[in-house]
């Protein structure tokens, strides 16, 4: 069954042959001819992408790791390497598809009175043939996708460079306050003593030594604030630069 199908399929293939415009050929799937843009892309780097954070973390270290290891930026490649895909999926001509069919078996062809043959069988090819220019707009839509989500991917770096530029900033800044606020309450430990001492000697009254230890609780308040807005700017640049949690031991510079 399998040669007689083949012949009766290579015989079909001619005839369509002969059939159809010198123009239009029967082109089985191929890949793109042209794969400039593909080539042109550099694969994803992700080996020196480790979770450990350095312990002094710089801006420019921060801006070449999320250039290289950023989530979002990784999620803009790859939308830009679907886009090539749909061009390169594009430009491609259509398949012919061939169908082999079979119907009213019959196992005892000399005892039945619809005819001698076992099996009849059907061989069928079809083409799509593109008019109009079709296949062209098409091509040329899928180009035009691609350029534009490759200028979104520019845009996408330079708005994740300034984000992450604003976020190290913000966690620099808020490392300095935290740093400020150590130091006086450091100091506030020896001004509460000395408050004690004359409090005692009858320097000062119990308003004013509950005063200063108002101020002093207010700012170990403050103190725990900076800390905590410490934490959150740390924890965004660990979010934007593919770190782990380590990255509370590390130093902004």
């Amino acid at each position: 069954g399998y040669h007689d199908y083949s012949k009766q399929v290579g015989v079909l293939a001619q005839e369509i042959q002969t059939v159809l415009p010198e123009a239009v050929t029967l082109a089985p799937f191929d890949i793109a001819q042209d794969g400039k843009s593909s080539k042109n892309q550099k694969p994803l780097d992700v080996s020196q992408c480790t979770l450990q954070a350095p312990v002094t973390l710089n801006l420019s270290q921060a801006l070449e790791r999320a250039m290289q290891c950023s989530p979002d930026l990784a999620a803009y490649r790859l939308e830009h390497q679907l886009a090539i895909a749909d061009r390169v999926i594009a430009e491609q001509r259509p398949n012919p598809n061939l169908t082999l069919g079979a119907d009213s078996i019959n196992p005892h062809p000399s005892q039945s009175p619809q005819g001698t043959r076992k099996v009849d069988s059907s061989v069928r090819i079809d083409q799509l043939i593109e008019l109009g220019g079709k296949a062209k707009y098409r091509a040329n839509a899928a180009t035009a996708a691609e350029l534009a989500s490759q200028h979104l991917l520019k845009y996408a770096e330079k708005a994740v460079l300034v984000g992450i530029e604003q976020a190290f900033y913000d966690g620099l800044g808020a490392q300095q306050k935290e740093k400020d606020l150590l130091d006086i309450v450091e100091m506030n430990k020896k001004v509460l003593d000395a408050a004690k001492i004359r409090y005692k000697v009858g320097d000062i009254s119990q308003i004013d030594l509950n005063k200063i230890k108002l101020d002093i609780a207010k700012t170990n308040n403050e103190y725990q604030i900076a800390r905590a807005d410490l934490a959150r700017a740390k924890s965004s640049l660990a979010k934007s630069l593919a770190y782990g949690k380590n990255i509370s031991q590390s130093a902004l510079a």
